[in-house]
């Protein structure tokens, strides 16, 4: 019984943690506005604060797909076949080998070697 209490205790303190990450992850957004604001204002790059490390500015562009039909087809007539690949989507797998399992169904045998199916335990905690 101790290992299960000890257990469910580091659930539970996991549970918190990741409550009070959330939070301050959405404080950070709410603020960010502003701290960006206040560094344009000020013409800064970064600023060294005292007891806390450095701030400073990083920009990151990120391409954002408009089109996923178009994409593939767009890709490979400006030489850029490169970018395009075929894949499999695991989680939608997963869904399907489990369906396969709860209906007591076999996976074609096309699929035998190739794709392995593993039932993972796990023991969780849900709040009180």
């Amino acid at each position: 019984m101790d290992r299960l209490r000890t257990y469910a205790e580091a659930l539970s303190y996991r549970q918190q943690v990741k409550e009070e990450f959330d939070e301050a992850k959405a404080r950070v957004a709410e603020l960010r506005p502003g701290a960006l604001e206040e560094m344009a204002d000020r013409g800064i790059l970064r600023q060294t604060l005292d007891g806390i490390g450095t701030i400073y500015l990083h920009q990151q562009g990120w391409a954002r797909v408009v089109n996923r039909d178009l994409l593939a087809d767009a890709l490979r007539s400006c030489d850029l076949r490169d970018f395009v690949e075929e894949k499999v989507n695991s989680n939608k797998l997963s869904a399907l080998y489990r369906e396969w399992a709860i209906a007591d169904e076999l996976p074609p045998s096309e699929l035998e070697g190739i794709v392995e199916y593993e039932v993972v335990d796990d023991v969780r905690l849900s709040r009180r």
